[in-house]
């Protein structure tokens, strides 16, 4: 008569492997969880990608969040976000960006508020890292926050160079 590890035992075990960065076992145990259709709660999988991201492993973190839903897990913004801001500490803004971009696909809904809120954030991750931040770079994140309309965006970035003199 053996154990049957629930998702309590699971997610318990995966929180210290990931810590010590044993992911082999990691992925050992969530092909347990996938294989026997048990139900993952979303905590687990945002505290993966923020230890796959300091293992500079950020490939996994974006397989296993798109992966999300084969566990029984509905993703949310607080998964949308885990997996963003993993992807910008590791420097892969382009790939933020990316799946920022493709989230109304995933079924996200972007108010005007969280176009802006990426907007900005994209801008002071810019600045903490000391990047060079041109002309170009600011009518592109200006126009993206406008939600694509390069009138909107003109306007804006217009604005705001005029106030800048």
């Amino acid at each position: 008569m053996g154990f049957k590890h629930d998702y309590a035992s699971c997610s318990s075990l995966i929180y210290k492997l990931a810590k010590s960065r044993n992911f082999e076992a990691v992925e050992t145990l969530l092909g347990y969880l996938e294989d026997r259709n048990i139900r993952c709660q979303e905590t687990l999988f945002n505290a993966l990608f923020q230890h796959y991201g300091k293992a500079h492993l950020i490939e996994k973190a974006v397989e296993l969040f798109h992966k999300m839903p084969s566990f029984n897990c509905v993703r949310t913004v607080q998964s949308l976000n885990s997996i963003l801001n993993a992807l910008v500490d590791d420097d892969k803004f382009v790939d933020a960006k990316e799946i920022f971009d493709k989230s109304a696909e995933m079924g996200f809904r972007p108010n005007s508020f969280g176009k802006i809120d990426g907007a900005c954030f994209v801008l002071e991750e810019m600045q903490k890292r000391e990047m060079s931040f041109d002309l170009e770079a600011w009518g592109a994140l200006v126009r993206d926050a406008c939600g694509g309309d390069d009138d909107a965006g003109e306007l804006l970035t217009q604005l705001i160079l005029v106030n800048s003199d």
